[in-house]
């Protein structure tokens, strides 16, 4: 058994940029979106660049591919891929940096989005929140418990999550091309 750790004791946060505070001149796409966000968590190039934590344009965080981010409007953590290189981040999301000795960014990937121990902290916490407002703050986040396995387990539940998300990812296009498939050839034969 490992030790009863927080991601505070593990990982340094940094908010996105609001975004009126980005100069006007910047192009929407060099803006990190949500659909971003969904295709990096399930994408297959992972190939990471050379991490520069120095990296910043003015006073804006920007993501560099092997990034982890958190999604503050889903409470879910992903890693920045390469087509998502250089893009702002806005005050919608988190970059989280940690030592990757100590922590391995698919297991922390999966901890904030899948684990029942730290589900049920993040229940406690919005406790009496407003309805429809479930958003973390940063410190909620940083005071999230659980248990720092050893780095070898990491990688092993890290890479199956990863993994899982993938093929999740490759079945759901699949369905999708099927019924596109399947609809272009009702229509060629119902051609009235």
């Amino acid at each position: 058994m490992g030790e009863i750790v927080t991601f505070g004791d593990l990982i340094t946060f940094s908010a996105g940029t609001n975004m009126t505070r980005l100069s006007a001149d910047i192009p929407d796409d060099s803006i990190y979106t949500l659909e971003d966000f969904d295709r990096d968590l399930s994408s297959l190039n992972q190939e990471y660049l050379e991490v520069d934590t120095s990296i910043t344009k003015g006073k804006s965080v920007i993501s560099v591919a092997g990034d982890v981010v958190i999604s503050m409007t889903r409470n879910q953590a992903g890693i920045v891929s390469p087509e998502s290189n250089g893009k702002y981040l806005n005050s919608n999301f988190v970059k989280c940096e940690f030592d990757r000795s100590k922590l391995y960014p698919w297991y922390f990937c999966y901890l904030l989005n899948e684990s029942g121990a730290i589900s049920q902290q993040i229940k406690k916490l919005q406790q009496g929140t407003i309805g429809c407002i479930n958003r973390l703050t940063i410190s909620m986040i940083g005071s999230l418990e659980f248990e720092l396995e050893d780095i070898t387990k990491q990688k092993i539940i890290g890479d199956l999550y990863r993994n899982m998300l993938i093929r999740e990812h490759l079945s759901i296009k699949q369905m999708e091309d099927m019924r596109k498939y399947t609809l272009e050839l009702i229509k060629k034969v119902d051609n009235n």
